[in-house]
């Protein structure tokens, strides 16, 4: 049995707030791996300014590289479509039932968790670990997700507030610098600025 992180999203592109999250988060709760899993489809984000899945994943492998914790995963791409977390827990499950699962989620996203997919149903397969910047009310944002846990897991969920202090980066100010040519190696792993480099990605106005 192994104990698995799964922090997924649409990595466009991965960025060192992301890796700084994952690392964190595995040696915190003593995770044996955190799966980078990129959305194929992302259902909530639009997909105007989103470079392909290939690319996408290309920089998530990059960003891996290195880092024995940490896995790219294609799970989401391979299936196609809408990237559900519920069917990509329910795919995870059925490769290594043993498996204990924690699905990591920035506090900026509590507010559209209970909108999720079958949202309910994921408490099921995998533990909730919500991760915030210090001085973010953690706690008092939980009861928005009374809609869609049990009180068993709401107890679950408290032990796995986490708060981490992140470098305050986004994928949004990444693209808009490489659209206005500014640097961004200090945003994102090397090897991942050299490709968007050499792939010319995110230098068109969406």
């Amino acid at each position: 049995m192994a104990r698995v992180g799964i922090l997924g999203g649409s990595f466009n592109p991965i960025h060192q707030g992301h890796v700084f999250v994952a690392e964190e988060v595995a040696t915190r709760l003593a995770l044996d791996r955190v799966l980078l899993m990129t959305a194929c489809v992302p259902p909530h984000k639009a997909a105007r300014d989103l470079a392909p899945a290939a690319d996408r994943l290309a920089m998530v492998r990059l960003a891996a590289a290195g880092r024995p914790r940490l896995v790219a995963s294609d799970l989401e791409i391979l299936r196609g479509g809408t990237s559900y977390t519920i069917d990509t827990l329910a795919a995870l499950a059925a490769a290594d039932p043993a498996d204990e699962r924690f699905l990591i989620v920035g506090a900026d996203s509590i507010a559209e968790l209970p909108a999720w997919h079958r949202a309910a149903e994921i408490e099921r397969r995998a533990q909730w670990v919500l991760v915030a910047r210090p001085g973010y009310d953690l706690l008092g944002a939980l009861p928005r997700l009374d809609p869609i846990l049990t009180p068993e897991g709401r107890a679950r969920v408290r032990r796995h507030c986490l708060e981490i202090a992140a470098p305050p980066i986004s994928a949004t100010e990444i693209r808009r610098r490489v659209r206005a040519g500014a640097p961004i190696r200090d945003l994102v792993p090397a090897a991942v600025a050299d490709y968007i480099v050499e792939r010319g990605l995110y230098r068109a106005n969406p």
